[in-house]
């Protein structure tokens, strides 16, 4: 399936991370079949960086999130075993 720069699939500032996550991975395979044109490409790289940024963001604050109820419930983060 190639991506399709005239119906991308969600405008960012609504998609999900799941949705965002699967879009960026067609992306990146429809890149690295190289078969697209020097437009599409393009088209196709801006929109996979401004996934990307989005899903990083999201997890930055999952992890926050995630840090907080730790520390709320006054468990270490750290990962080791007490």
């Amino acid at each position: 399936m190639m991506y399709n720069l005239f119906q991308p699939s969600e405008p960012i500032d609504t998609i999900t991370f799941e949705n965002a996550l699967c879009e960026l991975e067609v992306i990146v395979d429809n890149l690295q079949q190289g078969e697209s044109s020097l437009h599409d490409t393009i088209a196709a790289y801006d929109r996979g960086i401004a996934l990307k940024r989005y899903c990083k963001n999201e997890l930055k604050k999952v992890l926050l999130k995630a840090k907080q109820v730790s520390l709320n419930e006054g468990i270490q983060p750290s990962g080791n075993a007490d």
